[in-house]
């Protein structure tokens, strides 16, 4: 157990970590993430200022069991409910 929270601490930091550079290289101009916790909150906590600046939502959402489609509905309904 202790070692997958640490595999996941570790690709938190580097999806963090590069993030962080491409929005500092202006890559992106906003940035939405789809991730469960304990994650979502792993990679929240890993991004640094320019990656803030960009960050325009987070959503608690497990989609790791879900077809294409399903996600592609899901996330859909999220985009049109946070406007």
């Amino acid at each position: 157990l202790a070692a997958a929270r640490n595999d996941l601490t570790d690709f938190a930091r580097e999806l963090g970590h590069l993030l962080e550079q491409e929005a500092q290289l202006d890559h992106f101009r906003s940035l939405t993430v789809f991730a469960s916790s304990p994650f979502l909150e792993e990679l929240e906590e890993q991004f640094g200022k320019w990656t803030r600046r960009r960050l325009v939502r987070l959503h608690d959402m497990d989609l790791t069991r879900c077809t294409v489609s399903e996600i592609e509905e899901r996330i859909a309904h999220e985009m049109d409910s946070a406007r």
